[in-house]
This record gives structure tokens, C-alpha cells and sequence, in this order.
């Protein structure tokens, strides 16, 4: 099994230096503020091939409860006979409101919580997309994206307002989604990489699509988003959308996290988690 789990994730990991090469990258941030804010950047890919293994998005169990912990997942699906091989915090998440606008709270009094934008598990669209205008007051609202994956197993991420004009007209494009995921900001815009000058330093969780339609799962130590952008475009990605950044952490069953950082353990779980996106 391990031999076999090993062919199917190519592990790559990066160390891009300081100072890689700004010739043919294109993004709205200075060459100034990309090389003195980026340092010694780390990246942990994970190239997932679409047509050996399944990539799912999970939220709720059968009975309407939420996973909460990469823990939970795993043991619901080991009694189906189903191994969950890595995962990741799969986006952004906002508290639950009732009518009146106050936020709900489960019965040990702790927030509820529900993924801010469109999540689609097995073709059932189980939160409605958030087409609230792109003020760039968080990560939602700047840049956003969907990474979405089609019954015939191929994956996208594309810009909210290119989706929208697909989903909102086009029936048949609406009923061919298997998977669906709504976060920002987008690094990565058919093939030009996006960014800003900020010295705003957080981990993140992203994905991001590559020519031979594998996806990349990414996990990265701390970089400023004027990084991202470019040093994904030199990963090769085609199109790449951050999941979520700060609160990120990584379940990996086998395969090394050379960061030394992110790997989930139960017993130091900051917060519950909401949005998972899994590979089987």
C-alpha cells in the first residue's frame, strides 16, 4: 500500500530562495516588494492524478452532523471502507445566523459555523454561491474563485463571475458538477499570476490546476500574498485560488510534511473545522 500510495502523490517539495527569477512573471506587485518580503519560501505540493484518485469535499456526515475534525472524517469513513490519504482545510467559514440575525450556537454554547460561499458535495449544492460585490475587504470578497470538479473528472478554477455566467445559463454545465468550492483571493488567473504589495505573512492552504489536469493541494509556511502569485506560476500552475489561510492545517496518512509545521494533531486542534477537501 505504500509503495502504491507513493506512486500515486508525487510529493514535490520547494524551497524557492529568495530571489528567483522575475522575467516572464506578470503581477501587480513591485519586484522591490516581491523580493524583500518573500524570504526563504516553502511550499508542499501535492499533485493528485484525477483519473487514479477521487478528490471529495465534506462537510456533514449522513445524519446532518459536521465532521469538525479530521479524526471524525477518517473514522466515518473507515466503517465505509473508504481511507482518507490526505486533507485539508477546503475554505473560508462564516458563523450561522438565524432570522433575526443573531449567530447560532450548539449546545455547549459554541459558534456555528457553515462555509461563506458555494460548497457542492456528490452534485448537491449544500451552500448557495455568495455573489456579494468584490470590495476587497477579506478573502472572499477579493479576487475570488471556484475550484470545481465535472462528472467527467476534470478540474477547474476559475474566476466567481466566470462561473456564475456558466451556472446562472447553462443547465447541463449546473448538473455536470460533481465538486465545488468558493474561496479567494485567486494567485494564479489563466496563467498570469495576481498579487499585492503586503507584507501580511500567513500560512495558507491553496489549490491550484496544472496543464495535465492533476491538482495540486498546497500547503505553505508563512509568505506574504505579493509572493504566491508568482511563486505558484513557477510551479506550473495554470489557475491557483487560496482555501485558507492562518487557521491551516494539514492530515496526512503516510506522506512526509517536510515543513515540520502543519501536520493536524488532535490533541492541539485550534478550532473546529468547518469545509474539508479530502483525497481517497
Amino acid at each position: 500500500m505504500r509503495i502504491i500510495f507513493f506512486s500515486i502523490f508525487c510529493f514535490v517539495a520547494f524551497n524557492l530562495g529568495a530571489n528567483p527569477s522575475l522575467s516572464a512573471l506578470n503581477a501587480p506587485c513591485t519586484a522591490d516588494a516581491y523580493n524583500n518580503s518573500c524570504g526563504s519560501t516553502f511550499y508542499n505540493v501535492y499533485k493528485v492524478k484525477l483519473d487514479t484518485n477521487t478528490i471529495s469535499l465534506f462537510w456533514k456526515d449522513s445524519s446532518n452532523t459536521a465532521y469538525g475534525s479530521f479524526d471524525f472524517l477518517t473514522s466515518s469513513l473507515k466503517k465505509q471502507s473508504r481511507t482518507l490519504l490526505f486533507a485539508l482545510n477546503s475554505g473560508l467559514f462564516c458563523p450561522v445566523k438565524d432570522a433575526n440575525g443573531n449567530e447560532v450556537k450548539d449546545a455547549s454554547g459554541n459558534k456555528v459555523n457553515k462555509p461563506c460561499g458555494l460548497h457542492i458535495e456528490n452534485g448537491t449544492e449544500l451552500v448557495k454561491l455568495n455573489r456579494d460585490a468584490e470590495t476587497g475587504a477579506d478573502n472572499l470578497h477579493t479576487r475570488p474563485g471556484v475550484f470545481y470538479i465535472t462528472s467527467d473528472n476534470k478540474a477547474h478554477i476559475v474566476t466567481r463571475d466566470t462561473f456564475i455566467s456558466s451556472y446562472d445559463n447553462n443547465t447541463s454545465f449546473k448538473q455536470s458538477i460533481n465538486i465545488a468550492v468558493q474561496s479567494g483571493p485567486m494567485f494564479v488567473d489563466n496563467g498570469t499570476a495576481k498579487g499585492s504589495d503586503t507584507t501580511s505573512h500567513v500560512i495558507r492552504a491553496l489549490v491550484c490546476t496544472f496543464a495535465d489536469n492533476t491538482v495540486g493541494l498546497i500547503l505553505s509556511n508563512s509568505v506574504s500574498p505579493c509572493c504566491v502569485g508568482r511563486d505558484l506560476l513557477k510551479l506550473g500552475c495554470n489557475n491557483a485560488m487560496m482555501l485558507d489561510g492562518a487557521i491551516v492545517q494539514g492530515y496526512f496518512d503516510g506522506i512526509p510534511d517536510m515543513s515540520g509545521t502543519l501536520k493536524y494533531n488532535s490533541a492541539t486542534q485550534k478550532k473546529s473545522l468547518v469545509g474539508i477537501i479530502g483525497v481517497e
